[in-house]
């Protein structure tokens, strides 16, 4: 992680905020097979990771209906509860709350102490 002015920002604030956060899961997909002319199925694999995060629905002036649709959550993830060489990619999945959404777009913040996710059921 990125360090701020010599202070690992991201482990600072999952110390002092994870315990009070959500626990969450992102699911990492990875294409194990991919098709190709020789080749007709591809193969996907998912792998868990535990975390910390919050969960909160877009305003609806700012639902537009293209990228922002109807329904998706932005999900806030401590980067430092993650591994150090983990972050949530576009078309991985979050676990939060019992739902199970689908990354659509990922914002990490300067200092690179959050992943803000916009996710879709």
């Amino acid at each position: 992680m990125p360090k701020l002015f010599g202070v690992d920002i991201a482990k600072e604030l999952s110390t002092a905020m994870s315990p009070g956060l959500l626990t969450a899961k992102l699911i990492k997909v990875t294409v194990t097979n991919p098709v190709t002319a020789n080749t007709t199925e591809g193969g996907l694999t998912e792998k868990s990771y535990s975390c910390k995060g919050v969960i909160s629905d877009y305003l609806d002036l700012q639902v537009d209906g293209t990228v922002i649709q109807t329904g998706d959550r932005r999900i806030v993830l401590l980067a430092g509860s993650l591994p150090s060489n983990i972050s949530p990619d576009t078309g991985d999945f979050i676990e939060i709350e019992g739902g199970k959404s689908t990354i659509v777009q990922v914002f990490r913040d300067p200092a690179g102490a959050t992943y803000t996710c916009q996710a879709r059921v």
